[in-house]
């Protein structure tokens, strides 16, 4: 977050990175000319931002600079089209405006019919359909009748029904509604040229006469100034010019809901006229300024009524606009149009179904769509992430229904994977129906819902053979994250590490930067990515945002800072120190006019931003320090430029006048490197923290030191200031975080539960939390005391960030698994943990009967492989965590091996140790086998010494192998061993060496019987495998091996003969290779590809095919018959392929990397393991 880390990940400079930005949507449903007639003036101006008290905000600064700039080489503002200045370094980032909104607009929709609900009660016409046109006149000349002799509050009567954007909105949720309908709309926005922008304040007794606007999106949820009474419709009628007809149909622009533009179709419909009629309406109303007018490319009319307007007619309509919803839905209704099957063809019923449903009080059946994951499927695809979720929040405003939270936070969960994956038929129910399995449980409130969705599930054809699409495996235990649980949102979308993390001022938005180069802003109500910001070919390293929210600044290890405008991020400045340098941290001062940069080279930068020039520089570093100035902090003045605090790699914190760059004062009092430096709130005080386990405070005048704060036993990495400024906090090397009192410089608490490094620490404002983020990938809230109030478990990689909101409610969380994480600690603990604290690490199956998997806390446990229910777990007996696994004995007994020495043998069904090896000191357990009946292993340890055990005695047999030679008069290999395999019946083990090697050796004798030749570079593993005819695996004895290494072929052997049967050469390196069945053999290849062959000699049997798998595949398995192949992948994904056709059919994803997996035949299920300890029993396959 705010402090300089080492800990930066590093970045693959030439990888193609994401946009992260919405395509283009059809261009016959949202057109993208800016062919247009612009309103006139309609409402006041309106209210100013955010500002602060004796500086000029950035809006300020932008909005005034156009002049100003012209002298200085600075940013030109002003409306489409003018220049940019080409900052230092090169020309900005931003592209025309067309260009920076492409994010926001939705690719063209694929071919095939829209989802449709199958269910009886949405499966009919639109509620009203059997109402006559008749019906919505009565009810507007009734209402036009009793308006104009009276005014009409909102909240006149009891079953007034305002929309959700009119003058009684409030909070959080009222912003919320109105900026997802802005950015759902931004696309058809951009055909008007006047934008739905507020003109110039008007005299009071134009069109918004008795209108207000509603406080500026982001600001926090709390009292507004009373709406004023609402005008009545014939004063606004009266005020535009508009009478008889047009004033009629005036009054029913009040079902649009703001930043909404229509096309004159639906406008006929609402009108219940023809189109020439509808267009002399249109332009009678945009005379006068009422609405904006556009035409698309196709010829198409567009209508957006101006915002002020439509506030007014809203406040005067009261309850007449449920009448004209109902009256527009029964127009669609009567065309044939049902809820279940909307019209791809009319992008604005997608965007706005929601709100007319909810005008018009048909509250159930937005409830009933809602809770159809086909539906939803079909909006996402048509209406896309933002306009989805606020349909959601529509019905949530007026319903406080816990089926549909549930479902929204599992949908919220849900949509970065289901985006990501738009190949998978079903994934979105699939999906949810994992994530709500505790809450649609047995007695929990979607019980009968879930069991709808299963049904659904099973219906999806089991492959593309049999006429289907992909098909979704789906989970029979909650092994994915769970609803309702602490984990509130999932954010995805960078491919590297999140390494910084903000909060924007009124804390309503995420700022996260990432080794991917990339900074992306996420609404943290929705879950949707607003802004994506591109530029950097380097990791992010440091953020800083103005005070008023409106200006981002990055650093980056490619040496450059770049300024953003956070309306459309925009890059506004490029700012490029020499070549070479890296930049370690950025600040700017509370105007937003000059931003500072720290820097490798050892100086900090400051830089003029409107004219992107350096007008200061800082030697803030020796010269002999690679890493040069880290962190920086800034100390404001009334008076003059402040004061600038630095902290180097050559162990000093400088303070400099940052006006003149005169160096004011220094502390040298560190002895290893100044890592984060802050200033606390007399502006006198100064507290730096360094790789030397302290942190001081000192003063800025003289550099002399206050207090030292020592207790960490391990180099701080981070460093806070506590809400007032009375508490320093610190987060360590050493596992721990603390809290320092500024006065006495004593240790108030220390913040523990964590078993690796602490990266950062968060102070929680009001609520006195603390939350520490982790390398184990925890982040842990605590109680300002220290006691630990809640474990944040879910990423798969270590917590870099973590933030806190101010009232305490909800923790941000930034891993290197590269997602954001939203928690809500006043939601119940998680309903279910993983079957591991950790990564899984190996999976062992018993076809139809038992698996088991392993993990890094060392752990093991038994599962029931058919229903995925637990069995026993073995007793923590292993030090280290175990990686290898497998059922012997028919399944009767399980062998567990890990690199302690250690060789478990135990009762499957009661998981009582029968016996094994006991764990060893010296070289660790590099490799391991055993035979079918537990009767011999072999052991291969790093120092290459190989040995055959009998486990029934725990005596070793032979000693095949030595560290620096042969054993006894036995020729071993000449490089160290890789693996070791043995046959089912024990007979014989086979070493696989860097030599290039493989050897066979007599597990009785000892001897070597055969030396297998031929690979040109190390071999790096193998499988053995029965031949195509022969009995299945672990029923008799194996003849054949399957050999990989660096020189990226695949040799397949007659073990008993020792000659090669078949040589390919993928032409990439393996680097898995499945376990051969049904006489198939399968490999992953690097980058992602698929290799599968016949395990036969070459001959009219002999067939090989390969293909890309879409993704790093980690793991393999086949199918018993061979005809299915999964793949698992750290990214998550598992893919089933058809083996015979190479097509894929089916996929799972997952919340973190796949870390290895298991195919059982017998029962169709999938065992798949997780980095983050979640093990997956996948049907459908």
């Amino acid at each position: 977050m705010g402090s300089a880390s080492s800990r930066s990940s590093e970045v693959d400079m030439g990888r193609k990175r994401q946009s992260g930005r919405r395509a283009p949507p059809p261009a016959s449903s949202t057109p993208a000319a800016l062919k247009s007639q612009p309103a006139s003036p309609c409402a006041q101006s309106a209210e100013p931002g955010p500002s602060l008290a004796g500086h000029e905000s950035f809006q300020d600064w932008l909005s005034n600079s156009s002049t100003a700039s012209q002298s200085s080489g600075g940013l030109h503002v002003g409306g489409p089209g003018q220049p940019q200045h080409a900052p230092q370094g090169g020309a900005p980032a931003a592209a025309s405006n067309a260009a920076v909104q492409s994010w926001l607009k939705r690719p063209p929709s694929s071919a095939g019919s829209v989802p449709r609900w199958s269910g009886e009660v949405l499966g009919g016409p639109l509620p009203g359909a059997g109402a006559r046109p008749s019906d919505g006149r009565d009810s507007l000349a009734s209402s036009a009748a009793r308006l104009s002799s009276a005014r009409v509050s909102v909240t006149s009567s009891a079953d007034t029904v305002a929309s959700t954007y009119s003058l009684a909105g409030k909070g959080r949720g009222s912003f919320a509604l109105e900026r997802a309908s802005l950015e759902s709309n931004r696309g058809m926005l951009d055909m008007f040229a006047a934008g739905p922008e507020t003109p110039p304040a008007g005299d009071g007794r134009g069109p918004s006469a008795g209108g207000t606007r509603p406080s500026s999106m982001g600001g926090e949820a709390g009292a507004q100034a009373p709406a004023p009474r609402a005008p009545s419709l014939a004063s606004l009628t009266s005020a535009w010019g508009l009478a008889g007809v047009h004033a009629e149909r005036c009054a029913r622009l009040a079902v649009f809901a703001p930043h909404s533009p229509a096309p004159l179709s639906v406008l006929e419909k609402l009108w219940e006229t023809g189109t020439a009629e509808a267009g002399a309406t249109v332009a009678a109303m945009a005379l006068p300024g009422v609405v904006s007018m556009a035409q698309a490319p196709d010829g198409m009319l567009w209508c957006l009524p101006q915002l002020d307007c439509l506030l007014s007619l809203q406040a005067a309509m009261g309850s007449a606009v449920r009448a004209f919803h109902r009256a527009l839905l029964a127009s669609y209704a009567r065309e044939g149009v049902t809820l279940a099957s909307l019209p791809r063809h009319d992008p604005y019923l997608w965007l706005n179904v929601g709100h007319h449903l909810m005008g018009a009080g048909y509250d159930a059946e937005l409830r009933g769509i809602l809770l159809d994951p086909a539906w939803l499927e079909g909006k996402l695809e048509a209406a896309g992430h933002t306009a989805l979720v606020a349909d959601f929040r529509r019905y949530q405003q007026a319903h406080a229904d816990p089926g549909v939270k549930l479902v929204l936070e599992a949908l919220q969960m849900s949509l970065g994977l289901v985006q990501a994956h738009p190949e998978a038929a079903g994934l979105l129910r699939c999906q949810l129906a994992g994530r709500l399995m505790v809450a649609a449980g047995p007695g929990g409130v979607l019980e009968d819902w879930r069991a709808a969705q299963e049904a659904a599930l099973a219906q999806v054809p089991a492959s593309p053979v049999e006429g289907g699409g992909v098909r979704c495996l789906r989970t029979l235990t909650p092994s994915l994250d769970q609803a309702g649980g602490l984990q509130r949102l999932t954010l995805r979308g960078h491919t590297k590490a999140v390494t910084q993390l903000k909060l924007t001022p009124t804390r309503d938005d995420i700022v996260s930067g990432s080794a991917d180069g990339l900074v992306h802003v996420w609404d943290q109500e929705i879950g949707d990515c607003v802004l994506s910001m591109q530029g950097h070919i380097g990791p992010i390293t440091s953020m800083c945002l103005s005070a008023d929210g409106s200006l981002l600044v990055s650093g980056s290890a490619d040496g450059t800072a770049r300024a953003y405008e956070m309306e459309r991020g925009q890059c506004l400045r490029v700012l490029a120190i020499e070549a070479g340098a890296h930049i370690n941290a950025v600040e700017m001062d509370v105007s937003g006019r000059t931003v500072f940069t720290a820097a490798s080279d050892g100086c900090v930068y400051a830089w003029d931003l409107s004219a992107a020039a350096v007008v200061r520089t800082y030697r803030a570093c020796r010269e002999d320090r690679s890493e040069g100035v880290l962190c920086l902090a800034l100390v404001p003045s009334l008076s003059g430029a402040g004061r600038l605090v630095t902290g180097a790699a050559d162990n000093s914190a400088r303070v400099f006048d940052a006006g003149s760059g005169q160096t004011l004062a220094a502390h040298s009092r560190h002895t290893s490197w100044v890592v984060a430096v802050a200033v606390l709130p007399d502006q006198d005080l100064a507290v730096s923290a360094s790789n030397d386990t302290t942190a001081r405070i000192w003063r800025l005048s003289s550099g002399d030191t206050v207090h030292v704060l020592a207790g960490h036993t391990g180099r701080i990495n981070a460093l806070r200031l506590a809400e007032g400024g009375g508490r320093v906090l610190t987060a360590s090397e050493d596992g721990t975080a603390a809290a320092w009192d500024v006065a006495s410089g004593a240790r108030l608490a220390v913040y523990g539960g964590h078993s690796a490094w602490v990266g950062d620490v968060a102070p929680g404002g009001r609520a006195g939390l603390v939350a520490t983020a982790s390398g184990d990938g925890t982040a842990v809230v605590h109680s300002a005391a220290g006691s630990v109030l809640r474990t944040l478990r879910g990423h798969s990689g270590a917590v870099h960030a973590a933030a806190l909101t101010r009232c305490g409610r909800c923790v941000v969380t930034a891993s290197e698994d590269g997602s954001v994480r939203v928690w809500d600690l006043a939601a119940a603990d998680e309903p279910r943990a993983h079957a591991h604290a950790t990564r899984v690490t190996a999976l062992a199956l018993q076809p139809g009967g038992r698996a088991a998997s392993a993990g890094a806390d060392c752990r093991v446990q038994v599962w029931d492989a058919r229903t995925g229910g637990a069995g026993a777990a073995l007793p923590s007996w292993h030090a280290a965590p175990v990686r290898w696994a497998a059922f012997v004995r028919a399944g009767a007994a399980l062998v567990t091996a890990s690199p302690d020495r250690g060789v478990g043998v135990w009762d499957a069904a009661t998981g009582a140790r029968l016996g094994g090896l006991e764990p060893g000191q010296g070289s660790r357990l590099k490799s391991f086998a055993v035979d079918a009946e537990a009767r011999r292993a072999v052991t291969c340890l790093w120092d290459s010494t190989v040995v055959v055990w009998d486990l029934e005695r725990a005596q070793p047999l032979h000693t095949l192998q030595r560290w620096g030679g042969p054993s006894q008069d036995l020729q071993g290999h000449t490089a160290a061993v890789n693996e070791v395999l043995i046959t089912p019946d024990g007979a014989r083990a086979l070493s696989l060496s860097k030599d290039g090697t493989a050897r066979v050796w007599d597990t009785s004798s000892g001897a070597c019987l055969r030396v297998l030749t031929g690979h040109a570079d190390s071999l790096k593993g193998g499988v053995l495998a029965c031949p195509p005819s022969g009995p299945a695996p672990g029923a008799g004895q194996a003849t054949l091996l399957l050999t990989h290494g660096l020189d990226c072929s695949l040799r397949l052997w007659d073990v008993d003969s020792g000659a090669l049967l078949r040589l390919w050469q993928p032409e990439r390196e393996v680097v898995a290779l499945a376990q051969p069945r049904g006489g198939v053999l399968a490999a992953a290849l690097e980058g992602g590809g698929v290799w599968t062959a016949a395990a036969a000699p070459a001959g009219p049997s002999a067939w090989e095919r390969r293909w890309d798998a879409c993704g790093e595949v980690g793991d393999l398995a086949l199918s018993g018959d061979g005809t299915k192949l999964a793949a698992a992948g750290p990214n998550g994904v598992l893919r089933l392929w058809d083996v015979r056709s190479a097509t894929l059919a089916g996929i799972f994803v997952g919340d973190a990397g796949l870390t290895c997996c298991q195919f059982d035949s017998e029962t169709g299920v999938v065992l798949v393991g997780s980095d983050h300890g979640a093990v997956h029993f996948l049907a459908g396959a």
